[in-house]
């Protein structure tokens, strides 16, 4: 069976058909939920099965400064301060802050506080709606996408 990412509301899942229930089942901690076998396979994809009742927005100002103080005022993946003027080419651009979702707004609508990170607008826009396992793997691939767009 097919294993993805499911969004319910603001709650992102991961869920596949158990040929044992002959049903779909949830995976929590690679194993099913509905009867406790194993699971390796990794999601392919996300289908939204319900809609929140949200629109996008901006954490609260007092904890966006709480955020910049605790990222140091520098960008989640790229660790430049913001800023800082960098070089594309002959063009210099300055970092600005742009609050990134984790977990895309695209797949869960979620605005809780917690979901947000202080990102450059270069770092945000080659992020995109993207999910990465972890914050080193997003930090990877975004460095090496800069990299490869020519951005020092």
């Amino acid at each position: 069976g097919r294993t993805h990412e499911v969004i319910f509301g603001n709650v992102l899942a991961v869920r596949t058909y158990c040929a044992d229930c002959d049903g779909p089942a949830l995976i929590i901690e690679g194993l099913l939920a509905c009867c406790s076998r194993p699971v390796t396979r990794e999601p392919r994809g996300q289908k939204r099965e319900c809609e929140p009742i949200q629109r996008r927005k901006l954490p609260p100002t007092k904890e966006r400064k709480r955020q910049l103080a605790e990222q140091g005022n520098s960008c989640m993946y790229c660790e430049l301060e913001f800023g800082s003027v960098i070089c594309r080419g002959e063009v210099s651009l300055v970092l600005t802050v742009h609050w990134d979702h984790c977990v895309p707004y695209s797949y869960g609508q979620n605005n809780l506080t917690a979901n947000f990170v202080a990102a450059c607008q270069v770092c945000n826009s080659i992020k995109s709606s993207k999910t990465f396992p972890s914050l080193d793997e997003a930090r990877s691939y975004v460095i090496q996408k800069r990299i490869a767009r020519g951005y020092l």
